[in-house]
């Protein structure tokens, strides 16, 4: 039931959407301008959210679900204020091929959010330092700068993270993440048993070194088939040749 939880920015930001809705009937594409207002405030409080929880050291679920549970009530509040002046807007006529294309552009959107929903993140800048700067977060309870070898995780912008890491929180792992970049995470679920481990066990250093050791194997499979392909191409490789002997 904890993936439930993921449920609240979307509550957060569907309430948002509607206290912003522009009362002009002037305004061109008024729902799109309410989308866009809606997401540039639920990013900002969800940025803050996170400085003001690390200020105190408190990333963590019981912070999460007081920050959102906070946000919720306050934009169904001002959705509800707003609702009593809403006037219905007139739906545009669409011609057959603007419908052609909205609904083609409908169904990409809606298998990428499938795909980042159905799938966890398994990319390589995913596993270098998008996930574990997150779990570092998570462990220290706070977003200070840590000592890492991969200079990316605490070198790089965190705003993609920065939203991220609430969803790893509410729903206790990462299978959601990639949602946060497709829209709001619907049809969230827990991990399933039998499959691969939680973030925080990939992220422990004992995990560390089979993937290092799949990565020297990897390396090295590589490197000795570049130099098959250069001894058919070319012969010896260079590295390889002996010194030429004189006649």
């Amino acid at each position: 039931m904890r993936c439930l939880l993921a449920l609240l920015p979307a509550v957060a930001y569907a309430g948002a959407v509607v206290a912003t809705y522009p009362t002009k009937a002037q305004v061109t594409a008024p729902f799109r301008l309410a989308l866009v207002r809606a997401a540039v405030l639920v990013g900002a409080f969800a940025v803050l959210g996170v400085e003001a929880l690390s200020r105190y050291r408190h990333i963590d679920l019981t912070g999460f679900v007081w920050l959102w549970g906070i946000g919720a009530v306050v934009a169904l509040g001002a959705a509800a204020a707003r609702w009593r002046g809403f006037t219905r807007p007139e739906l545009p006529k669409l011609d057959r091929s603007t419908l052609l294309v909205g609904v083609g552009l409908g169904a990409v959107y809606l298998g990428a959010l499938v795909l980042a929903v159905a799938y966890p993140p398994n990319n390589f800048d995913s596993m270098t330092y998008h996930l574990p700067r997150i779990e570092h977060w998570v462990q220290q309870h706070t977003v200070e700068v840590f000592a890492v070898r991969i200079h990316r995780q605490v070198t790089y912008p965190p705003g993609a993270e920065y939203l991220m890491l609430h969803l790893r929180v509410l729903t206790g792992g990462d299978r959601c993440t990639t949602s946060s970049s497709g829209g709001p995470p619907w049809g969230a679920r827990s991990r399933p048993a039998g499959s691969r481990p939680s973030s925080a066990a990939r992220g422990s250093p004992s995990s560390w070194r089979p993937s290092w050791s799949a990565a020297r194997r990897s390396w090295r499979w590589r490197r000795a088939a570049r130099r098959t392909t250069w001894s058919r191409r070319c012969g010896s490789p260079p590295s390889s040749r002996s010194p030429s002997t004189g006649a």
